[in-house]
This record gives C-alpha cells, sequence and structure tokens, in this order.
C-alpha cells in the first residue's frame, strides 16, 4: 500500500467523506485533488470531521506534560509536527497524513546562495531575513520549552523545525473553521487532512461550511470527471506565495510592492515624523500596485515628508488651530517633489534587480526556483515599471496644470492652499482633478520651461544672461537674482505669480545660521554687481532684505523633477 492509499484508508477510518475526489500526482513534483466523475454545482466534494484537524489545542493536549514553561501558536504546532514524525514516528495517530507531507520546500528559505541572489533587490529579500530571523527565534524558544529526555536535540534541530515551520505556514487554515477555537482564546491556525493537499486557483469560487461536526468543502463549479479540483487561498501577493507556499503566479494582479519610508533623511526629518503621528498619517510600511497611486497611503504621508519650511509651519499652524489639516494637496511644488521623489525611490529600487537569463532558467521545469524566482522578479518590476510611467506622466499633467492656469492669468488659483492666509481667495485642485491626458507631441523641455524657472530661463533675458555669465555664481544665487529681477520687471511672465508673494514675511522661519551665511553671500555680490551694471542691479531694489527674500523664496521653492532621461532643477513657486 503506498503512501497516498494508506493516507485515504486512515481518513475514511476516520470520518472523513470525499468519494468524488482522489488525490494523484499534479506533474508539477507534488499531488492534487481530481474527480473522478462529474459533479454538480454548489456540491460538497470534501467532509472532514474535526477530530482529524490538528489544533492548538491537540499540540497541548499532546505536550502540556512535559512543557518546562508554556507554548501557544506557531511554536506549539511547530513542536507538535517534529514530535509526532521524529519522536513517535509510525506510532503517531497522525502518521499516514504526516508520511505525505513535503520532506523539502521550494520556499526561499530552502534556497542556496546562488538561487538568493537573483532576489536581490527585491522586498523579499529583506523579508526572508526577517522571516529565518523569527523561525530561529521560535525555535530557540521551543528547544528551552522541552527537555532532551523528551525530545533530542537532533530530533529538534535546526533543519527539522524549519520543515516544521513550513508545513504550518504553508498548510494552515484560519481557526475560525473550527467551531469555538476562537472563542478560546487561540488565535493560531490549524492543519485539515486532505484538504491541506488542494491547490491554489486565486479564480476558483468555493464555500467552507462548518458544521457542528466537520468542514465541509463545496465547490460554486461542475467538473468533469478527471478535472483538478481547487482551493482558493485568498488574494495573495507572488512575494506572499513565494514566502508561504514556494510558488508565483505569471501575472498576478494581486502582486504588491513593499515601501518602507523613513523619515530621518528628510529635512526637519524628527520634526516632520512627530507631525505625521500627530495627524495620524504614520506608517513604515506602503504597498503599490502596478500603475496605482491615487488611493495609495504613501501620498499623503510623503506630502509632508517633502513639505518645505513654509509649508510644514503653515500645516502645523492649521492643525494647531483648526484641527486635521488637509494632506490632499498642499501645492504643485509640493506635488511635484512627491512624484519626483517616489520616482526616484522605485527607480533605485528597479536598477537592482538582477535579470534572469533564460539559459539558467531550467529549460522547461516550471517548479525550479530559479523559475519561480523569474516570475516574481517578472511582476516586481511590472509594477515598478508601471509605476515609474505613471509618475512621469502625472508630473506632466500637474506641470500643465500649471501652464494653463498661467496662460490663462489665474495666477491666484496656483498659489499654494496657505498663502489664503495673507487674503488671498485660493482654489488649490485636488490630484483627482488634474487631467491625466499627456499631449504627446508636445515638447517636454518647452512644458518645463514655461513652468519651472530654471538655468535655462536667464535666456529668456539676454542682458541678465550675459551678466551672470561673465561672473562665478552658484545657481541658487543666480536663482534668486533672477527672482529679485522679475519682481520688478513687468514684461516677464513671471511678474503675476512672484508678486504674490511680496508681502510674505519669510525670515521668521529662516535659521540664524542661514541669515548670517545669506549676508556673507550678498556682501561678495554686491555692491560690485550694482557698480558694474547698474540698470540691471539697482541698488534701490537689490538690497540686502530683499535678497534675503529671494533667496529664501529659492530654499522654499525649489524642486528637482526626473521625467524619464530628463532633469531639472529650479524653482516652482505654484
Amino acid at each position: 500500500m503506498d503512501k497516498i492509499q494508506r493516507l485515504c484508508k486512515w481518513l475514511q477510518s476516520s470520518g472523513a467523506s470525499f468519494d468524488k475526489i482522489e488525490l494523484k500526482p499534479d506533474g508539477d513534483g507534488g499531488f492534487g485533488a481530481y474527480t473522478n466523475c462529474k459533479t454538480e454545482k454548489d456540491e460538497c466534494l470534501a467532509s472532514i470531521p474535526y477530530n482529524l484537524a490538528i489544533t492548538e489545542n491537540v499540540a497541548l493536549e499532546t505536550l502540556k506534560d512535559h512543557l518546562i514553561q508554556p507554548l501557544r501558536g506557531a511554536r506549539i504546532m511547530c513542536l507538535f509536527l517534529v514530535y509526532e514524525r521524529w519522536v513517535r514516528g509510525d506510532s503517531s495517530f497522525w502518521s499516514p497524513y504526516i508520511d505525505c507531507l513535503p520532506k523539502t520546500f521550494s520556499t526561499p528559505f530552502y534556497y542556496n546562495d546562488d538561487e538568493l541572489k537573483f532576489l536581490k533587490g527585491t522586498p523579499t529579500e529583506t523579508a526572508i531575513a526577517a522571516r529565518l530571523d523569527k523561525y530561529k527565534e521560535d525555535w530557540k524558544a521551543v528547544r528551552s520549552s522541552i527537555p532532551t529526555s523528551m525530545i533530542s536535540d537532533e530530533q529538534l534541530s535546526w533543519e527539522n523545525y524549519l520543515w516544521s515551520a513550513n508545513v504550518y505556514s504553508s498548510r494552515a487554515f484560519p481557526s475560525s473553521l473550527v467551531p469555538g477555537l476562537d472563542a478560546e482564546g487561540s488565535h493560531n491556525e490549524a492543519l485539515f487532512p486532505l484538504l491541506d493537499m488542494l491547490n491554489h486557483r486565486p479564480t476558483q469560487p468555493i464555500t467552507w461550511d462548518s458544521t457542528d461536526s466537520s468542514i465541509k468543502f463545496i465547490f460554486r463549479d461542475s467538473f468533469e470527471a478527471g478535472e483538478q479540483v481547487f482551493n482558493n487561498y485568498g488574494p495573495k501577493s507572488n512575494q506572499e506565495l513565494l514566502m508561504s507556499y514556494g510558488f508565483c503566479i505569471p501575472g498576478n494582479i494581486q502582486d504588491l510592492y513593499h515601501v518602507k519610508l523613513n523619515c530621518s533623511n528628510a529635512p526637519e526629518g524628527l520634526r516632520k515624523e512627530k507631525f505625521i503621528k500627530d495627524i495620524g498619517l504614520f506608517k513604515l510600511d506602503h504597498y503599490i500596485r502596478a500603475a496605482n497611486l491615487s488611493e495609495n497611503t504613501i501620498l499623503p504621508m510623503m506630502r509632508v515628508m517633502v513639505m518645505n519650511d513654509i509649508e510644514l509651519f503653515y500645516s502645523e499652524e492649521e492643525y494647531s488651530g483648526h484641527g486635521q489639516p488637509d494632506t490632499n494637496f498642499i501645492s504643485f511644488r509640493n506635488e511635484l517633489s512627491v512624484f519626483s521623489t517616489l520616482g526616484q525611490l522605485l527607480k533605485s529600487k528597479e536598477t537592482t534587480i538582477l535579470d534572469i537569463d533564460s539559459t539558467i532558467l531550467g529549460g522547461n521545469n516550471s517548479q525550479s526556483k530559479l523559475h519561480k524566482s523569474n516570475i516574481f522578479t517578472t511582476g516586481i518590476k511590472r509594477i515598478l515599471s508601471s509605476s515609474l510611467s505613471k509618475i512621469d506622466k502625472t508630473k506632466i499633467s500637474l506641470l500643465q496644470a500649471v501652464k494653463e492656469m498661467m496662460s490663462m492669468n489665474e495666477v491666484t488659483s496656483l498659489l499654494p492652499r496657505w498663502l489664503s492666509k495673507s487674503g488671498s481667495e485660493i482654489k488649490t485642485p485636488s490630484l483627482a482633478e488634474i487631467s491625466e491626458d499627456v499631449v504627446d507631441n508636445l515638447a517636454l523641455n518647452e512644458l518645463i520651461s514655461s513652468v519651472i524657472i530654471s538655468d535655462e530661463s536667464f535666456e529668456e533675458d539676454r542682458t541678465f544672461s550675459s551678466a551672470i555669465n561673465t561672473r562665478d555664481i552658484d545657481l541658487d544665487s543666480a536663482l534668486a537674482l533672477f527672482l529679485l529681477r522679475c519682481r520688478y520687471r513687468k514684461s516677464s511672465k513671471w511678474y503675476g505669480v512672484i508678486g504674490q508673494y511680496k508681502r510674505l514675511e519669510l525670515t521668521h522661519i529662516m535659521p540664524e545660521d542661514r541669515i548670517g551665511k545669506l549676508k556673507i553671500k550678498y556682501d561678495s555680490l554686491f555692491p560690485e554687481l550694482s557698480d558694474s551694471y547698474p540698470k540691471l542691479f539697482s541698488s534701490s531694489k537689490f538690497t540686502l532684505d530683499n535678497f534675503m527674500w529671494a533667496a529664501q523664496m529659492t530654499n522654499l521653492f525649489n524642486v528637482h523633477i526626473n521625467i524619464g532621461e530628463y532633469s531639472v532643477y529650479g524653482l516652482c513657486l505654484a
């Protein structure tokens, strides 16, 4: 009698019912459940009594008298599996079931170094290390909780415990399927022989029906004889599937990319982190689906992370005076910074993922570890590529919106929300109101130069450009001088929007050391520039106070925009 026949005989003798399905090799190195006759919709194809379920209570009842210290959840379940396989062996009641369990797994915890390198740069790389650390912590706790006289070090080796942890993570069902289990304070999972041998199909409609004595597996589809019947493990990303079950699904629509945000590297990082926590947005872990960013919690938090000093100042003031601040849209500059920063982050991740050469994939062996890694990394690249494309389109849409408002002379509609505190009636659009249509033939350079003040803008003012080019002036100082030039030059296209900021008092949010440095910078430029170009750099307009205002504007409104291969640094005053 082979082990599958032994398992089926044991199941039936214990009250299980599965007359219309049989277990046999699935062609992928494992077993599957197949119909042996035609079945109807909504038919129960398997019923397993609760006395066959391995639960925390079953494990505790077996081991509680031998424990030096209490164990619960996954730890007691894994110890039970090791005990039944390597201590009780063939004498175990569960032996027919345990004999049919895999002896090894294709999860990343069984990868060698050469196989692991193809997961490098993906979120799974760190997840594997974290899960292994957890398993080892559990193993050490289990080892110290039961005497070696009961189970030896050889029997409870790291390799054996890792096997049990993989059995548990890949085959366990929610404990809620067993009546009364959750009510007793147990929130772990249960093992159901036979049912855990059904493979996964994400679209398979099934129903689990828990009765007083058994769990029934009901299929919503009809099947012809010889068809494989599947379980549905629920909506799971390929990372979840690979980590817990050792397989991936090509083109998995549930795929996610894990992004961890950290405020510590942002300017005013601790202050921003406190503010984010105060307004209830703090979350380290975020998940991105392919080309779907608008509904993600990552955007509100990033809007705070990329705030400049004045955006943060007024947002904190808004929070302290009127409750919850609006983080759906801060300003165009802020929104461009959000998507530029997120794009840089995702691009840096994309470049670290290795390509797997088709010549080393193992031919048509779809069960090879490298083949599964290739499916996984292909899905990750798809998420990153589509997200980066979406980010670029969003940045273009934002720039187009600014350009259209400027062309219609709707300057006040461009200004940040907090500027209304100075008396303006401001309407700032939400991201949803911004058109995502991109004019394909619109030159990106022309679009950016029409809304971003950069060194290219200097060429529009030849007199200014000629004067600046004869001096060794850093870009930020040159931008500050250009702002002052446009502030008093009515023919400049920037005159209207710059004028809205003239009344703003900016030095109150300027650190003392920056004020000192700006005074030194001003003294290095003036009066030399005014003496050389008295009409261009009028001493009555290019005063220290005005220069400090312009320098602070440059500090507050700078943005680095990357769209595809195009990159520009400049000022977005909207």
